[in-house]
């Protein structure tokens, strides 16, 4: 009996809201119109935005590196080459001069400069290395051994420092004091040996801050293939004509001196095995250059609207503002007429009232998920080109029912 009565209740409840609906049809339908009005808006703007065609990329001899760090010769392929470059400049007045040596202020790999009130300082940096275990230790300190001593030669400063563990040497920089107290020399990588031989697993973390290098970073591998290709080249439309690229991802490795830690490592682990194999260490030969990559089309209206401070998330939600105020309205105006008070002197089934306006809400926000999908991927020109419609209509299906909950 009372499941009836509480199937009646809800039956009661749906028709009344349906007769509220129905009394107000110009709220009713700007409820389902608008939010596709806006999606319709974004997908005129798509329309008007041209895209933009990028040639094929082949690096051509003029842009292949012999050398991995901007600030040496070719020559320079490891940290011994490195020492050896900077001994020739080396002198009383070094640090003071080395921002000529280096062309600009900026953060190298074993120096930083800084321009201040008096001029143009540097200051020396570490590299760090460190065991991912204690048995690994012989391997660290055999790695140090083959490596200069110090940056420059007469320098008092260890070019290398070694940690015990990973987490001592991030426990270093994590120092409150690590980026104000001059005395803390800062690094400029951690070097962890994971592995030794035969399988040999090394892990280089270098400094990501913003600032250096012009305000380049080392680019995060979590980047897109299309992003590490192309997308930090900025066409340069000065001296060097419209065709030029600048800024390249290359550049900014060769600037780290991430390569060239590379190959130091490289070196050491061929020089290792030559010597446990009882054979002479290999010559190897290196060059450096950008990674080809097809021609493709690159969507204008995505990179203009849909990422660029998420323009297309604040037309989702704005579309859904009408939509939401109206399910608030609805609620509050029941409210304040007390009819839910009324209704429940008269035996009202909690159920069939919270269940009636699920239900109502939920059939609003399927038509105007429908409207949205069809607006979005029905017409000549679509906004989700490479989407399936049944994930479109899941997404902004379940983004609704979030809003109205």
């Amino acid at each position: 009996m009372s499941s009836c009565s509480s199937l009646s209740h809800f039956g009661a409840l749906s028709y009344k809201n349906w007769l509220l609906k129905r009394r107000k049809p110009v709220t009713s339908c700007s409820e389902i119109v608008l939010p596709a009005f806006f999606i319709f808006l974004l997908v005129v703007i798509k329309d008007i935005t041209a895209p933009e065609d990028v040639e094929q990329f082949v690096a051509d001899e003029n842009e292949t590196r012999t050398g991995p760090y901007s600030y040496a010769s070719a020559g320079v392929q490891t940290l011994t080459d490195l020492h050896d470059f900077f001994g020739s400049e080396a002198g009383e007045s070094f640090l003071d001069d080395f921002c000529d040596i280096v062309g600009e202020p900026g953060e190298g790999l074993l120096f930083r400069c800084d321009d201040n009130d008096d001029g143009c300082t540097c200051q020396r940096k570490q590299i760090g290395v460190a065991p991912k275990d204690p048995s690994l230790d012989a391997i660290v300190d055999a790695f140090i051994a083959d490596q200069p001593t110090t940056h420059t030669p007469g320098a008092a400063i260890p070019m290398l420092v070694k940690f015990d563990t990973p987490n001592d040497a991030i426990g270093y920089i994590r120092d409150d004091d690590y980026a104000f107290d001059t005395d803390i020399i800062p690094l400029t990588a951690i070097i962890t040996f994971d592995a030794g031989p035969p399988d040999w697993e090394v892990t280089i973390r270098v400094n990501r801050s913003s600032g250096s290098f012009g305000g380049r970073n080392v680019p995060d591998t979590n980047e897109n293939t299309n992003s590490l290709l192309r997308s930090h080249k900025e066409i340069d439309d000065s001296e060097d004509g419209p065709d030029s690229y600048e800024g390249s991802y290359q550049e900014t490795y060769a600037d780290s001196g991430f390569p060239l830690l590379q190959n130091t490592i490289s070196e050491f682990i061929l020089k290792t095995e030559a010597e446990e194999a009882g054979v002479p260490t290999p010559i190897t030969s290196r060059y450096y250059h950008e990674f080809p990559s097809e021609e493709y089309t690159e969507d204008g209206f995505w990179d203009s609207i849909g990422t660029s401070g998420n323009i297309f998330g604040i037309f989702v939600v704005v579309s859904l503002v009408y939509p939401f105020s109206s399910v608030v309205r609805m609620l509050v105006l029941e409210k304040e007429q007390k009819i839910r008070e009324g209704m429940r002197m008269m035996a009202l089934s909690e159920t069939a009232f919270y269940l009636s306006w699920i239900v109502c809400f939920f059939i609003v926000d399927v038509l105007v998920t429908i409207v949205i999908v069809i607006v979005s991927t029905g017409l000549p020109i679509k906004l989700f080109d490479h989407s399936d419609p049944g994930l479109i209509f899941a997404l902004f299906f379940v983004f609704n029912l979030a809003s109205t909950a």
